[in-house]
């Protein structure tokens, strides 16, 4: 069964194999080699949905959807801005 789940340290593991599989197929969106760069990445997207972000970027809300203990697929959510235009997106 699919589930829709926020990004938690209590998966950094996991998150790091999917980037490591993303790698290993060719993907460079996810880029993280080591489990210190797949937390400080979880890390971000937890202090992006609470509204902690840089001045160029959007509070947004990140979820990973897992099937057991694998994340299969990921999606990121931003508030809506009139600061969309002015940034390029």
């Amino acid at each position: 069964m699919l589930a829709w789940v926020k990004p938690s340290l209590d998966f950094e593991a996991t998150f790091l194999d999917m980037c490591l599989e993303y790698a290993a197929n060719g993907e460079s969106h996810y880029s993280y080699k080591t489990l210190d760069e797949a937390k400080a990445k979880i890390l971000r997207d937890m202090d992006c949905e609470r509204g902690i972000v840089p001045k160029d970027r959007l509070p947004s809300r990140s979820f990973w959807f897992m099937t057991g203990d694998r994340i299969v697929g990921t999606s990121r959510i931003r508030r809506y801005s009139i600061l969309l235009p002015q940034n390029g997106e």
